[in-house]
């Protein structure tokens, strides 16, 4: 019998024992193997989530940044495919770049998002018409409210006909 199991873990102790562990990170699988695999890369992303997570078992504060700048390092390197370009290129010239493509990117997310919910729009709709409506009935019921406890405690004299008959009526009937 094959048994296929799969857990989303958050304490990494969990999973120590799998057969097979896949590191996903921003929706992309980065790394598979084992524990041992995993943890025999030197700047693995595993290994950097594993050792953040045991930072308080024995591991001194400068041990952990250092090995932090290294891990940050070697992503910068992945991240521009091997090629290290100068800093002072980079300052100049990669912002505007990585603005760009920011804003790019944004704009497909956003064009993505709105196809998605095109079928939705007349749920929105009904939605805010009914959030409006609400939004206008709540305080109204608010004022209904205030007005009749005024109207049920409002303090009333005992009535006799020719004597204190309130707003000028004729007699208390």
């Amino acid at each position: 019998k094959k048994l296929i199991t799969i857990v989303i873990a958050h304490r990494l102790s969990t999973i120590r024992g799998a057969d097979k562990i896949a590191y996903v990170d921003h929706g992309k699988v980065r790394e598979v193997g084992t524990y041992q695999e995993l943890m025999a890369k030197p700047h693995g992303h595993y290994k950097r989530l594993e050792t953040l997570q045991s930072m308080d078992q024995g591991l001194d504060r400068k041990t952990i940044l250092e090995t932090k700048k290294k891990y940050e390092a070697a992503d910068a390197d992945d991240g521009h495919d091997g090629k290290k370009e100068d800093k002072s290129d980079e300052k100049e010239g990669g912002d505007e770049k990585k603005e760009e493509f920011d804003e790019a990117k944004i704009k497909e997310f956003q064009k993505k998002a709105k196809d998605i919910a095109k079928e939705e729009y007349k749920y929105f709709i009904i939605g805010s018409v009914g959030a409006l409506m609400q939004g206008i009935i709540f305080p109204g019921q608010g004022f209904v409210f205030a007005y009749l406890i005024e109207v049920f405690y409002q303090f009333t004299l005992p009535c006799q006909d020719g004597v204190n008959v309130p707003f000028d009526f004729p007699t208390c009937k």
